[in-house]
């Protein structure tokens, strides 16, 4: 949702007027920062944590995948 919403403001930034871009700005970094990203630091470093899941998470897929035979089939992977 906080993707969706980031993409949001960045469409904002490109086509409306600054009034509505100033509107929901605060909003969008209260999200940020109840999520724990106060910095451009703290989006990196919890980008950095996502790319590490990656393997673990793939991996989890698989074998969920692997269990259930009729997803392999489904066209959905």
């Amino acid at each position: 949702m906080t993707a969706t919403y980031a993409r949001c403001h960045f469409i904002l930034a490109a086509d409306a007027p600054p009034e509505m871009q100033q509107e929901y700005l605060p909003l969008f970094e209260d999200l940020t920062r109840e999520l724990g990203l106060s910095t451009s630091s703290d989006l990196h470093e919890r980008a950095a944590d996502v790319l590490r899941y990656l393997p673990k998470l793939w991996k989890v897929t698989m074998a969920i995948v692997d269990a259930n035979p009729e997803v392999k089939g489904s066209g959905r992977l």
